[in-house]
């Protein structure tokens, strides 16, 4: 009998996962509570399981006797796996790791105790007096109920906080200084406490200030910065013991000072792996679920050869409209391109209306800052 092997997603981001595991030769069982999305439709072995009831997960897992378990691309999936009481782990993550990193103002408690910078939190009253303020849940995702406010006021922070507390799973919000600079991401991967592959993307959010629609991997990124960057993500690592696997983290840059935003053990969304994949070479995914298979893994660094000039684009409209057709209103090579939603679907401005992922490639680099600057004004497609 093959390998059975349980992943706690349905969602289009874990495709990737999926089709490793199936390259595999695993049997491969999928749960989520929306039979409509990707995975639920492509795997043979569907249940219709809400895995953010963990006692639900766990009855379940017991009756399957699964050899695996491995999470997905959301925060609920791997806040489950680490809340198994069947302690399938290949790895030392804990519900305790999970909380560090996730939960918002538990991972800027952690960064202060490593003396690590990151966006300052404040109170109430310092932030009546600070020239620009994020008000944000704890524990949100794809930028849902934050709010940015300059020089504010008692009746927009009281706004502000209520909206952030209607998006936060637990119901916690938390106020912190506003830092100005570029976004980018780090996805690196650890082996025996070292990193072993690591990378760098540019992040930008076009339709909405706060989720990321377009990104790539910038492989000219300052050595002396990322240097700095990795001593401050060992110390994350070593203090919670991480050995192995994926550690995905945020941070703003301005100059040479980087600020942390964010960090997880899961696999990031929107196609991130296949990014990563599509510009370097590196198996994103494979490597990601090495750690959940207790395995040795020996990590392919990427070769110079490898680079590729490749651009993620999460298309959103602007507007409601209805999805007729997407228009390109310049020649350009689309190296894959994943639609989210049928022709005729309604759709909800920014985020909430994902309409398509596109990969682009460029030959040159000044067709790939031409493609990129068209992105960013929202000029190269349109969605009517």
């Amino acid at each position: 009998m093959g390998v059975k092997t349980l992943l706690l997603d349905t969602n289009r981001a874990s495709i990737p996962i999926f089709q490793s595991l199936t390259k595999r030769g695993d049997e491969v069982w999928v749960v989520g509570c929306n039979p409509n999305q990707p995975l639920a439709n492509i795997c043979d072995h569907y249940v219709n399981l809400d895995y953010s009831n963990h006692d639900d997960l766990d009855d379940f897992i017991e009756k399957e006797n699964f050899d695996y378990i491995i999470p997905g691309c959301t925060d609920a999936s791997y806040r489950a796996y680490t809340s198994m009481r069947n302690k399938i782990f290949k790895t030392n993550d804990t519900i305790e790791i999970f909380d560090s990193l996730n939960n918002k103002y538990n991972f800027r408690e952690l960064l202060a105790l490593l003396n690590i910078r990151a966006p300052k939190r404040v109170d109430r009253s310092t932030a009546l007096n600070l020239p620009s303020i994020i008000v944000k849940p704890v524990d949100s995702f794809s930028g849902q109920g934050i709010t940015k406010l300059n020089n504010p006021q008692v009746k927009e922070l009281d706004a502000a906080t209520n909206f952030a507390y209607k998006n936060s799973v637990s119901g916690k919000t938390i106020i912190e200084e506003f830092v100005e600079g570029q976004l980018y991401s780090h996805s690196c991967f650890f082996e025996d406490g070292k990193i072993v592959a690591d990378f760098i993307v540019r992040e930008d959010c076009v339709n909405n200030p706060f989720a990321v629609d377009l990104s790539y991997v910038d492989f000219s990124f300052n050595k002396t910065v990322l240097l700095s960057y990795r001593k401050s993500i060992y110390k994350v690592a070593r203090h919670l013991k991480i050995k192995r696997g994926l550690l995905h983290s945020q941070f703003i840059l301005k100059g040479t000072t980087f600020w942390i935003i964010e960090a997880t053990r899961r696999c990031p969304g929107d196609l991130y792996n296949l990014l990563i994949e599509k510009s370097t070479g590196y198996q994103y995914s494979e490597n990601y679920l090495a750690s959940f298979f207790g395995m040795e893994s020996i990590p392919f660094i990427p070769s110079k050869s490898k680079r590729r000039r490749i651009i993620r684009y999460t298309l959103c409209p602007k507007f409601k409209s209805t999805l007729q057709k997407i228009s390109f209103n310049k020649k350009v090579k689309i190296d894959e391109f994943y639609p989210l939603i049928p022709i005729g679907s309604n759709l909800e401005p920014g985020p909430a209306g994902r309409t398509a992922i596109i990969f682009f490639e460029s030959e040159c680099l000044s067709s790939f800052n031409d493609t990129y600057s068209a992105l960013i004004d929202e000029t190269l497609c349109s969605i009517n």
